[in-house]
């Protein structure tokens, strides 16, 4: 609620009525610097200082939250494509929240292998 009343805010203030285009959730995906960031939790982890541990294991939380919406993102964009709108239900509802945990890995593989590219291109090739 607070960023639509921001964005709601800003847009009357500025005058403008057109807002940037904001991708499908299937087509989202994480900017590579949080490679980094989650590379940065572990070093700090890693050096094992009680004032730096922290800090690295919240680092590595933020990083790990945003890949496995990232890799749940590639999961909806696999799911949309191969499975029917009646069994993209089912498996939401019953798979959903056990596919979820590997969504962290999913979205960090993603970074590399950009996989929704590969399958779009897999398909191409059908044609």
């Amino acid at each position: 609620i607070t960023l639509l009343l921001g964005v709601l805010a800003g847009r009357r203030w500025l005058g403008r009525q057109d807002l940037p285009r904001i991708p499908a959730f299937r087509d989202w995906r994480v900017p590579f610097a949080v490679v980094w960031i989650l590379a940065a939790g572990v070093a700090l982890v890693i050096l094992r200082r009680e004032s730096l541990a922290p800090a690295g294991e919240n680092l590595m939380l933020v990083a790990a939250v945003l890949f496995a919406v990232h890799g749940l993102a590639v999961q909806a964009f696999v799911v949309g494509r191969t499975l029917t709108v009646a069994q993209q239900w089912i498996f939401w509802i019953l798979l959903g929240p056990l596919v979820a945990a590997g969504g962290v890995v999913l979205g960090l593989v993603d970074q590399w292998l950009d996989l929704r590219a590969a399958m779009r291109r897999a398909e191409k090739e059908r044609e």
